[in-house]
């Protein structure tokens, strides 16, 4: 391969006989590491900004104006070497050597920040992931967005999606209720979905019966974050969904000895699937630190978060707790575009949607859970709230960015933890 200082001299040399290369490639003055020739290419933007032809007259005219007349021959130099067939390649070459020195930066901004005491380790975690993230991305630059480039694209995805659907291998998720799924369509990775009820409408019973969906029947990477039980009991309800046993059996002890065996069959059966179970308390950076992470390991189609209200928000300051709220739905919204996710949020509604039927505005703490969310199903219970029986429950999906709006009938049996499909209403 071609000594990079050997490309740069190449890459200035082509856009000194075809300047459009510039526009065409993106060619920004950090891809030129010899500060000669960043100098010759900045003075080649000077002379574009003022709508003058560039060459080398122009371009020598404008270096002496600058009190850079050294450097007039350097580029005369330039001028012979190389062909514009090899530009994009080589401006490629220089990018990978930006993004390399981006990690690098990344790295060393870490280890000084780790001299600072204040910070807690998922914050250093969370900044040089970030940081990392945004070397490897940096100087990627597609071509201009016109329609034509865009559609091209988008038929090449759509065929794939219409391929992959015939196959039984969509890349979309589903909640694993027929009637509720049916009602909410695909989602897809980027989405940030809210499930929201009063305390004891099965916020987290759904949310948890979707991550087992996703991780045990579509074999997708899952990753659910439980901020109000500990491993063991999301563990029980595991067990109890699968049928082993009622839930308050499992959690007390008492199984019969054909229970037990069947405990250990589908334990063994679930510990197969790509599902990860974190606990305890966390706040955004150090969650959004764990979910990087398992994108980056395993790869990762489906976060849940339960819940909300639970996230350690931190003191604040005088922030309102609405405005914070508002500052981590859109963390996360952010986070599932940009790793191409789908989040579910388990969120709890305000107290005056006790009895009621809930609405949009009844979402605790912030309107932004609102604004930021693709889509938002609300819970709200039609008879006995005793969760030991099975009940009504109706899901309402009050907001869907992607289609119609509605509401379905549903089934909870209490004793194993588990939703069943009712009507479409």
């Amino acid at each position: 391969m071609r000594d990079l200082l050997d490309i740069e001299q190449a890459l200035l040399g082509q856009i000194l006989a075809c300047p459009n290369l510039i526009d065409k490639l993106v060619i920004v003055p950090e891809l030129f590491d010899n500060s000669d020739l960043r100098a010759i290419f900045t003075t080649i933007e000077v002379i574009r900004a003022k709508c003058l032809h560039v060459d080398l007259v122009s371009v020598g005219d404008e270096l002496s104006r600058q009190g850079r007349s050294d450097l007039v021959v350097v580029a005369a130099n330039l001028e012979v070497i190389g062909s514009t067939a090899n530009a994009p390649f080589y401006a490629e070459q220089l990018r990978e050597r930006l993004r390399r020195n981006g990690i690098t930066c990344a790295l060393r901004e870490g280890l000084d920040a780790l001299r600072d005491e204040n910070k807690s380790a998922a914050e250093l975690w969370d900044n040089i992931t970030a940081s990392g993230t945004s070397a490897v991305c940096l100087a990627f630059e597609p071509s201009i967005p016109t329609i034509s480039n865009v559609l091209l694209d988008y038929l090449i995805d759509l065929k794939n999606r219409v391929k992959q659907n015939r196959r039984g291998l969509s890349d979309s998720i589903s909640l694993g209720i027929f009637e509720l799924d049916a009602l909410l369509g695909p989602i897809r990775g980027g989405e940030l979905v809210v499930v929201a009820g009063r305390p004891g409408c099965g916020k987290t019973a759904l949310v948890l019966q979707t991550a087992i969906h996703v991780a045990v029947d579509l074999k997708k990477p899952t990753a659910f974050f439980s901020l109000e039980m500990r491993r063991e009991e999301v563990l029980d309800r595991l067990l109890a969904f699968e049928g082993v046993a009622q839930v308050g059996q499992i959690r007390g002890g008492y199984l019969l000895d054909e229970q037990l065996s069947d405990a250990m069959s589908r334990t063994e059966t679930l510990s197969q699937a790509p599902l990860s179970i974190y606990d305890g308390s966390t706040n955004i950076e150090l969650l959004r630190s764990r979910i990087r992470r398992e994108k980056a390991v395993g790869g990762l189609s489906l976060v849940v978060v339960d819940y909300l209200g639970l996230l350690d928000m931190g003191s604040g300051g005088k922030t309102p707790r609405w405005e914070r709220v508002g500052e981590i739905t859109r963390v996360l919204k952010l986070l599932a575009i940009e790793l191409n996710v789908t989040i579910l949020l388990a969120v709890q509604l305000n107290r005056e949607g006790d009895g009621i039927i809930p609405t949009l505005g009844m979402l605790r703490d912030s309107g932004s859970i609102e604004q930021d969310a693709d889509r938002v199903l609300l819970l709200h219970p039609c008879e006995n709230k005793d969760s030991n029986v099975d009940r009504q429950i109706t899901a309402i999906l009050a907001k869907n960015r992607h289609g119609r709006t509605g509401k379905v009938e549903l089934r909870f049996c209490g004793h194993h933890i588990r939703f069943y499909g009712g009507e479409t209403a």
